[in-house]
């Protein structure tokens, strides 16, 4: 075994060129690495203690208690889509543009926010806890996970930083009340407490980061009581975030939807199972949104270079995030059966199975944010936000067929097609896209290719 890793090694070290392209030259290529080594490390430490924790919590509470958390998470994930109103996306830019009307943008923005969780709470989640929860526990975890809505208009508190670019402090604020909400946590397990005490400490973060920002806010002469609200200014804001709320939503429904129907169709256990898998599939979500972040000035550099230079680009693009993808599946979906019982306990006995089949929609993740990058950049948003309602579609379809029968099993088969329809099959469907489409295809065969580049003779 040696002797053949010793093998391959050296002959990937003689075909490595000696002399590089020019875009990689004067630095870029190690900034780019560099860049990405600093997202990275931020996101895993975070990441990395988010789901020791989370673990922990699913440990200790078994299938059951952790499946009723999930569920009131899932249902609170899918009115929270609603609650934003798209506004994340709109208002910075407002307020970099108008600073003069600060005040009144913050304001109609905290208010329309808090009327929309208002509305959504007393229609949706009060109704769901009364009538549709199997449990007087589950109805708790519901009216306590519904509150996390607040998170859409206390944000709010963060855009006048981010649009001056003083974002640190919505970092410090965020950073400081996940730590002390994980702290709480696991207390709580050492304390023994119920699973309707765990929903309530999730409201410590969103409750933490608010009251940071608004001392943050003061300091800087930003007193929310000065904010005001404009019902013209609030329907002009709603006329252009709405297409952002409904594709947020459509997200959101083939990524949740099958934790709720689970629920509905089989029991909070079969959900516990289920989100203990997504658990560790979902974790790895954040390379391709760091790869992105790195690679969008090359991207966006290539528009004015030459069509065969902005191809080699975008078809790079995919194949390292194929790569990134088809490197996770190839190491953790061996290891399922090992890594399940050590880190969840042989409770969750079938999870690894489910992960088995789940790790592998990671690749079209990977892709499909990938190809949101690149459309972003051509003004194709529209059309992205077709594909992913195809995407909800095509999952609360197949959802209704397969988890009846399969359980958890088939809601991760749909979750991987339902992917793959959103992000790559669609690229086929719409001309301009097409060539997008091919590039993702010749990335999905990036292992093959590897292999005939591994045995090609050397030159």
């Amino acid at each position: 075994m040696d002797s053949l890793l010793r093998s391959a090694a050296q002959r990937i070290w003689r075909k490595l060129p000696t002399s590089y392209p020019d875009h990689w030259r004067g630095g870029t290529l190690p900034a780019i690495a560099k860049n990405f080594a600093w997202l990275s490390a931020d996101r895993v430490l975070r990441l990395g203690i988010s789901f020791l924790t989370g673990a922990a919590v699913a440990r200790y509470l078994g299938p059951h208690g952790f499946g009723v958390l999930t569920v009131a998470l899932a249902i609170s994930e899918l009115a929270g889509a609603f609650a934003s109103l798209g506004l994340e996306s709109i208002l910075p830019r407002e307020l970099i543009r108008e600073p003069s009307r600060a005040f009144e943008l913050l304001g109609t923005a905290f208010w329309t926010s808090c009327a929309a969780m208002v509305i959504l709470y007393a229609g949706l989640i009060l109704p769901l806890a009364e009538f549709g929860a199997s449990s007087r526990e589950a109805s708790i975890c519901l009216l306590a996970a519904g509150l996390l809505m607040i998170r859409a208009p206390l944000s709010v508190l963060n855009y006048q930083f981010a649009a001056q670019l003083q974002a640190r402090y919505g970092v410090i604020a965020a950073n400081l009340s996940f730590l002390l909400g994980t702290a709480v946590r696991l207390l709580l397990i050492w304390q023994g407490a119920s699973v309707t005490a765990f929903a309530t400490a999730l409201l410590i973060e969103p409750a933490g980061t608010g009251l940071l920002l608004y001392g943050f806010n003061r300091r800087f002469g930003v007193r929310p009581s000065q904010w005001k609200w404009n019902p013209r200014l609030a329907k002009a804001l709603l006329m252009e975030s709405w297409p952002l709320a409904f594709s947020s939503f459509a997200t959101l429904i083939y990524m949740r939807s099958d934790q709720v129907m689970l629920a509905y169709a089989h029991s909070e256990a079969e959900v516990g199972r289920y989100g203990a898998a997504l658990r560790l599939s979902e974790v790895w979500y954040f390379l391709p949104a760091a790869l992105a972040a790195s690679l969008l000035p090359a991207l966006i550099r290539s528009q004015n270079l030459t069509t065969t230079i902005r191809q080699q680009r975008v078809q790079r693009f995919y194949d390292l995030n194929a790569g990134l993808a088809y490197a996770l599946i190839f190491f953790l979906a061996p290891s399922a059966s090992r890594i399940f019982p050590l880190v969840f306990g042989r409770g969750y006995a079938g999870a690894d199975t489910v992960f088995t089949i789940h790790i592998w929609s990671c690749l079209f993740v990977f892709l499909g944010m990938a190809r949101n990058q690149c459309m972003v950049i051509e003004g194709w948003t529209r059309f992205l936000f077709l594909c992913t309602v195809l995407g909800a579609v095509v999952n609360v379809a197949l959802n209704l067929l397969v988890i009846p029968v399969w359980g958890a099993v088939g809601a991760a088969y749909t979750t991987l097609i339902s992917q793959a329809s959103a992000t790559f099959l669609s690229s086929f469907f719409w001309g301009p896209a097409r060539p997008h489409g091919y590039a993702q295809l010749r990335a999905l065969l990036v292992p093959i290719r590897a292999l005939f580049w591994l045995t090609r003779p050397v030159r």
